[in-house]
């Protein structure tokens, strides 16, 4: 949910990919090893369990994060694993650039004045600096996919938000 209040937007590398492919994997678990079970519900809970998404939303529940404008620098590139998506941007450096213009004119439509990018992820820092440390406060945080437990990705969250925000 996007408060029109908050100065924050998070873009995370390639989330809709990340996010699909849980639900293939999920589906097809369920289909064929315990069909009984497949139902939108059950399927929605471990898809949100898997996929890290319940991690992001614990760890950003209270910060000054929560409510912020969750998006992806790269749209409409079927790739989970970010190396080969990478790798794809430095061989196609104008493809980049697009999806930096698409992120760009999200912002506006947004119409927030000055906000702060909280990059997910090192690629997705990495994609920020390059294109818009001239313009943008840039912050990372590890993504949300990053293994380790809840409580432990909130406080990593916590300490970058207060350090700086």
């Amino acid at each position: 949910v996007y408060r029109r209040s908050a100065s924050f937007i998070c873009p995370t590398f390639c989330a809709a990919t990340a996010f699909r492919s849980a639900l293939s994997i999920v589906s097809s678990i369920l289909t064929h090893v315990c069909p009984y079970l497949y139902s939108y519900q059950n399927i929605l809970k471990l898809i949100i369990k898997y996929s890290g998404i319940y991690e992001l939303r614990f760890a950003l529940r209270g910060t000054k994060l929560w409510g912020a404008y969750l998006t992806d620098i790269i749209k409409d590139f079927d790739q989970k694993i970010s190396g080969k998506v990478v790798s794809f941007l430095k061989e196609n450096p104008d493809f980049e650039k697009q999806n930096v213009e698409y992120f760009l004119n999200e912002i506006s439509d947004l119409e927030v004045k000055e906000p702060t990018l909280v990059a997910l992820g090192t690629p997705t820092f990495d994609i920020l600096n390059r294109n818009l440390s001239d313009r943008y406060k840039i912050i990372k945080i590890r993504h949300y996919v990053f293994r380790e437990n809840k409580e432990k990705y909130r406080d990593h969250v916590e300490e970058v938000c207060t350090k700086y925000l």
